[in-house]
C-alpha cells in the first residue's frame, strides 16, 4: 500500500518539546532535502501534532521551509487508539 504524503504548512504543525537542531541532520536536509516525511496526527482544528520527526521539523524550520511533507498518523494508528489526541493539546 502506498501511503499518501500531505504537504502541511509549517505554522499548522505543533511540535512537542524543543529539541536542539542537530548540525549533521540540518546540513543533510540543506544539501539533500527532507528524505523522510514527518508522521503527524491531525486535530479537528486542522493543526497537526508531530508523532515522529521532531528533529526534522526543527531543522526544516531553521531552513525556512514553508511546508513540510507529512504522513497522516491515522493510517498507522486507528481512531480511538492511545494516540487519539484531545483538542486541548
Amino acid at each position: 500500500m502506498k501511503i499518501p504524503i500531505i504537504m502541511v504548512p509549517i505554522d499548522k504543525i505543533i511540535p512537542r518539546g524543543n529539541p536542539k537542531v542537530e548540525k549533521v541532520l540540518l546540513e543533510d536536509i540543506r544539501v539533500n532535502g527532507l528524505k523522510e516525511p514527518l508522521r503527524v496526527m491531525f486535530r479537528e482544528d486542522g493543526k497537526a501534532i508531530i508523532l515522529n520527526g521532531h528533529h526534522r521539523y526543527f531543522c526544516c524550520k531553521e531552513l525556512n521551509y514553508k511546508k513540510i511533507p507529512c504522513f497522516d498518523g491515522k493510517i498507522y494508528y486507528p481512531p480511538n487508539s492511545y494516540l487519539d489526541y484531545p483538542k486541548s493539546i
